[in-house]
């Protein structure tokens, strides 16, 4: 999905953009935490994400490949994540947990074949909140968002459902394949809806987490608020941290990963 520049042949969903931009922000996330969004920023060079037009509405299947496998968003079959969520003001409904998955599904939005990330928020009532996003990763090593479902329990409220290639909808990105400091980009941009952007605030941070001490650490803050997130590498997304809510990670199974 790089131009000719860096890749020796160009592909429809990759051009030049205007202005600089570029999870994902997992749908766990975006129901624990208010997303955001912001301006862009200025352009720091020819590398990072330039090259790429985000959100994309033109994506054509042979620029993806049928794993995901980026060192900070890595998606293995079968793998699985569970995380603590802490709130400063203890509150009824709140979610406590979040148990998260890929599954076996491979849904083809707008043309992709893509993988299946289940997660499941549990409240301190036992509710589960159910949300399903569907990613892929271009041939460069970049991961992009096609879509999201999320069910709310009880039935109380209709399911919010949006895919890449519904009206005015393209792919986000959830996880640049060099992530650099100060790019940001879109990684949920549905009109009337969700709208989440992001910006690389770190890609060598480090942290103290249930599996030890990681490095290398890729911190991502939505735009226009106080949440970031942190990814450490070939496990993912290890912290959620907006400041009165945090998410940590409290086991990890990766197959051929960890």
């Amino acid at each position: 999905m790089l131009d000719a520049m860096v890749r020796p042949h160009p592909r429809p969903c990759v051009r030049r953009p205007v202005g600089a931009g570029r999870a994902a922000l997992g749908a766990a996330v975006a129901a624990l935490l208010l997303a955001a969004c912001g301006g862009s920023p200025g352009t720091i060079g020819p590398t990072g994400v330039d090259e790429l037009t985000i959100p994309t509405t033109a994506p054509d299947p042979a620029d993806f490949r049928d794993v995901v496998d980026n060192p900070w968003f890595p998606l293995p079959g079968g793998a699985t994540w569970s995380y603590r969520v802490e709130h400063d003001v203890a509150a009824a409904g709140q979610v406590v947990e979040v148990e998260a998955r890929v599954t076996p599904r491979h849904p083809v939005v707008d043309g992709v074949t893509t993988t299946e990330y289940l997660e499941l928020g549990r409240s301190a009532r036992a509710a589960r909140l159910r949300s399903r996003s569907w990613y892929a990763q271009d041939h460069a090593g970049n991961v992009w968002l096609f879509g999201r479902r999320v069910d709310y329990p009880g039935g109380g409220r209709d399911p919010v459902v949006w895919r890449s290639g519904d009206p005015g909808v393209g792919a986000g990105l959830a996880m640049p394949a060099s992530p650099r400091v100060g790019d940001g980009f879109w990684a949920v941009k549905v009109p009337g809806a969700e709208q989440t952007r992001l910006q690389v605030n770190g890609v060598d941070g480090s942290l103290e987490t249930v599996l030890g001490p990681v490095a290398n650490v890729v911190e991502l803050q939505v735009r226009g608020g106080d949440t970031t997130l942190s990814y450490a590498p070939e496990v993912g997304l290890v912290l959620v941290d907006s400041g009165a809510t945090r998410m940590t990670l409290a086991s990890a199974e990766l197959p051929g990963s960890l």
